[in-house]
């Protein structure tokens, strides 16, 4: 029953879209039903941190958690990272966030939905989940190089499925072809605007700071059945 109401309510949505494009993002994409507050979730892929300068911190695994503001596309996460590999040049090292447990990298921020491209069509639109990133550190090596990632940085996740009926939706942060760069830079806010995203600058060791590119997947978990509405 529950699955039907939703359904109903998912179609008469759909029935009812005539604005333009412009008029479809004055709203940012929803989570229905209102009662969901929290989510969990896990990767499925590896991670990859990348630099332009070809150093790549690789984490076999990562799990999640956040929670759902009532009534609105937002919330808190805490992303934990794990068995992260630094590689410099071909020289390994394993990497640990500052304070946690061996070769664990946490990661804490804020998450909003919102339009990668308009459309008047459910099936259309293109729905991403924005990544905040509060300030991380992190040491890898017996040497303990020092990495401090910097707050407000942000990764452009798409969601390949956001029209589903579903309790369970992933999210893909890729990189630009071979470049050592975001494939998914700017995102339209809740008043239509196209805006780019803050990029995520970290420095080592106190040098000049560089610009990361987080790369993976992850799927996240509701509690039950959910639609992304627009």
């Amino acid at each position: 029953m529950r699955h039907l109401k939703l359904l109903i309510l998912a179609l008469a949505v759909l029935g009812a879209i005539t604005a333009t494009a412009a008029d479809t993002a004055l709203a940012l994409p929803t989570v229905l039903p209102e009662a969901l507050h929290s989510w969990t979730g896990k990767s499925t892929s590896q991670f990859e941190i990348l630099n332009p300068g070809g150093v790549e911190t690789t984490c076999a695994a990562a799990t999640a958690e956040g929670t759902l503001e009532e009534g609105r596309p937002s919330g808190l996460f805490h992303l934990h990272f794990k068995e992260c590999i630094i590689d410099f040049k071909g020289t390994e090292a394993e990497c640990t966030g500052e304070g946690e447990e061996t070769g664990v990298i946490l990661v804490l921020g804020t998450w909003h939905f919102v339009y990668d491209t308009l459309s008047t069509s459910l099936s259309s639109a293109g729905v991403a989940m924005l990544f905040s990133l509060g300030a991380v550190k992190y040491e890898c090596g017996s040497s303990s190089d020092s990495i401090e990632v910097k707050p407000g940085g942000m990764a452009l996740c798409l969601i390949p499925n956001p029209t589903a009926l579903t309790r369970r939706f992933e999210f893909h942060c890729t990189k630009a072809g071979s470049a050592h760069r975001p494939a998914e830079t700017k995102y339209y806010d809740g008043g239509g605007t196209l805006v780019g995203i803050a990029p995520i600058l970290s420095s080592q060791n106190g040098e000049p700071t560089i610009e990361l590119t987080l790369v993976g997947s992850l799927a996240v978990e509701f509690k039950e059945d959910a639609l992304i509405m627009i």
